[in-house]
This record gives C-alpha cells, structure tokens and sequence, in this order.
C-alpha cells in the first residue's frame, strides 16, 4: 500500500501488521485462538494494563520501533503506556491554519476524501458501508447527500487526539456499540469485521460550515473512546482522544459546504491516502 507523507513524498506503508494479522485469519486454529482475546472482558483487561505503571517498559521501545518524534510532545515522565499514548503535542508543533474559513484535519492521520452519493460504498480496512449504515440512520445521511467524507485513519505512530475544525455546538450525540475487533486489512480475508467497532457519533452546528458530523470509532484493545463533556467548542478545542489501537475519525460535510484542495480529491481518486497532521490546511468553507 502506498501513501503520500506530510513532505509530498510517495511512500510504501509499513505492512509488518497486516502480514501479521493476514497469518492470524489465514488458519482456523489461529482465528479460534484469537476469539477470545476480542472479547470485551479482555479488552478491559488489557485497557487494565496500560493504565497501570508497569505497562511503561512498553513505551521506549515502542517509539523506537514506530520512529516516533518526541520533540512534537510534551516532555515529562508518563505514568504508563496509555498516559504516554495519549500524550499531548506541543501547541506550536500543530499551528492553525490562518482564517477561520480554513478547513484543516482535526488529528494526525491517513486521509481520504470521497464524495457523497446516494450509491456511495465507501471502504473502511477493507469492510464496504453506505453512510446510512455507517451511522444506522437513513434520516440523517440523507441530509448529507451531496457532501464530502472525509476519513482520516490513524496509525499507531500518529498523535492520538482529536479536535474540533470549527467553533459551534453538539446537537446530538449517540453512541453505536459493537464487539471490539481488529481493523487490520487482512483480517476481512476471513470474516466482514468493521461494523463490529464502536461509533460515538456526534452531529454538529459549526459557524463557517453548517451542520456537520464527525464519528470516532474504536478498534481492538480501544475499549475507550474518550469524549470531553461539552456541549460548545471553539477552533481548535480538543474534541477528545483514543486509548491505544489504531482508530479511525470520519466528518462529513454538507454538499456546498467546503472546497477540498485537488491535492488530497486528486490523490483519493488514484486509490493514495494522504498524510497530514493536526492543523493541516485541507480546504475552505463555502458558506457566505
């Protein structure tokens, strides 16, 4: 799988999990040796773990082996792995893009962009979904037809909170629970396992690009998708973060709403994911 980095730069995607899970799915006896560990009760239990301080023998070879920059973070000792995991970025590592009209990524991740049709099937690690059976509500992706969906996929190296593009309000929030899973790509060799994660969704009113919605959701060993407690946010508020595992973010926006740069349109259409951070320009609102 091939990508474009945060430099412009054509890259090969590190696949050493996916060859992994690819074993795992492959044989019987190794998927019935993993069915238990998908369980919510060892979920819990390894969530137990990498809150504990022992869990921090895991961290420095785990920034070493993910070529983790530490220089982006906050300098300090960590309690354990999950405090480090979800560590915070240094405010000036992340600036804003100038102008509140900018459309930038609300997390570091691997973005796609995709427009929104009444046929769209969009993929998520290799598991196909409509948008009414993303969010399991006909009412509300109808509302979005015409739009843009925006999918930002992050990785284990990537910064793992996430904010807000735009100041506004939540209208509405509701939680879709599932069976922790892993969202390795290799693994819907096997088995259609996506629709098996948890969604928090959140649909929200935003000054420069009206209603929009954007929906976390938690892989294997996320059993936490943790949400701040607020009902209004300004630009740039942190909107909440992942516990460790690769996750995914997914806003969509309203049709007229915004212009994406034909970088990242261009890039999706030739099957490339794009690279950005936190605080990456990726458009502008086209609301008066």
């Amino acid at each position: 799988m091939k990508y474009i980095d945060v430099n412009g730069i054509l890259r090969d995607m590190n696949d050493s999990q996916d060859r992994f899970f690819r074993y795992i799915y492959g044989h019987a006896w190794t998927r019935a040796l993993l069915k238990p560990l998908l369980r919510p009760g060892f979920s819990r239990f390894a969530g137990f773990f990498m809150d504990r301080g022992a869990s921090r023998v895991l961290i420095r070879s785990f920034i070493r082996k993910n070529g983790i920059d530490m220089t982006q973070f906050e300098e300090r000792r960590f309690a354990s792995f999950n405090d480090f995991f979800t560590r915070a970025v240094l405010p000036d590592k992340r600036p804003l893009p100038d102008g509140e009209k900018a459309l930038f990524s609300p997390c570091d991740a691997y973005l796609t962009v995709l427009p929104v049709t009444e046929d769209l099937r969009f993929t998520v690690k290799h598991t196909e979904y409509s948008l009414s059976e993303f969010l399991q509500s006909e009412e509300t992706a109808e509302k979005f037809n015409g739009g843009t969906l925006l999918l930002y996929r992050l990785s284990v190296q990537h910064y793992h909170r996430y904010h807000f593009f735009d100041s506004g309000k939540i209208e509405k929030e509701y939680r879709i629970p599932g069976a922790l899973h892993t969202v390795q790509p290799s693994a819907n060799d096997a088995r259609p396992i996506y629709k098996e994660n948890t969604r928090c969704v959140s649909v929200l009113s935003t000054e420069h690009f009206g209603m929009v919605i954007q929906t976390e959701v938690g892989a294997l060993l996320v059993g936490r998708i943790t949400n701040n407690p607020v009902k209004d946010f300004k630009r740039g508020d942190e909107k909440g973060r992942f516990e460790f595992g690769g996750s995914t973010v997914i806003v969509v926006l309203e049709k007229d709403a915004a212009e994406i740069d034909g970088a990242y349109i261009n890039a999706s259409k030739d099957g490339l994911e794009t690279e950005v951070r936190f605080g990456t320009r990726i458009g502008r609102s086209l609301k008066p």
